[in-house]
């Protein structure tokens, strides 16, 4: 009973002690499959987080925790063209095919932290839990002297209900309160095999970190 006792009131005093910060993140992102051979140009999107952050930093050290609650926005467009020919194999146009992706998540990113100065490093891994997902589909297919246009959206996307994800990154400290931080996450599990193919996400991202922690006074 004593150890829990303690456990509890270590965890509620690094709570108290902690950083908290409030955050937005702009940048890109795709989902993308690395099979070698597919003639599918996967394209970068904006994209964004927003949430929470605590910093844990012991006095005098520069290692430091970071833990993130955050509203992640992934998106993604893939696009491929064909040749369309007729019954005697003679070329009549050319087809296109362009998919747009939209994941919002849930994520928790933990980071391990190194702080020189005004400059810091940042490695850590993420879980993600999407809790909206959708797709919006239009393709122009040659027939007939014309070019016919289909277009099709649904919801949701037939993906994991959990992604993970490695990331790293560096913040520059402007001032006690104010923070800007450079990330790169890169999803580690295939989160579907659309038409056979392994599918993974992207992000890179620029944001603002405030501190919403008074300065304490020496």
């Amino acid at each position: 009973m004593k150890t829990i006792c303690l456990i509890a009131a270590l965890l509620w005093s690094s709570a108290i002690s902690a950083q908290h910060d409030i955050g937005l993140d702009l940048g890109i992102s795709r989902i993308y499959s690395s099979q070698m051979g597919s003639a599918i140009e996967y394209k970068f999107l904006p994209s964004g987080n927003f949430g929470a952050y605590y910093r844990f930093k012991p006095e005098e050290s520069r290692s430091n925790l970071y833990v993130e609650l955050m509203i992640s926005q992934i998106e993604g467009n893939s696009y491929s063209e064909g040749i369309v020919t007729d019954a005697d194999f003679n070329v009549i146009g050319e087809s296109t095919f362009n998919t747009y992706y939209h994941i919002t998540s849930i994520s928790l990113p933990v980071y391990y932290g190194l702080q020189f100065k005004k400059i810091g490093f940042l490695l850590g891994a993420e879980i993600s839990l999407p809790i909206y997902s959708a797709y919006n589909s239009r393709s122009e297919i040659p027939y007939n002297g014309s070019v016919e246009t289909y277009t099709e959206q649904g919801s949701p996307l037939y993906i994991d209900v959990v992604h993970f994800n490695g990331r790293f990154g560096f913040e520059w400290l402007i001032s006690d309160k104010l923070l800007l931080r450079a990330t790169y996450s890169h999803g580690l599990n295939v989160i579907t095999r659309q038409n056979g193919l392994p599918w993974r996400t992207q992000q890179i991202s620029l944001g603002l970190r405030y501190s919403l922690m008074k300065k304490q006074s020496d």
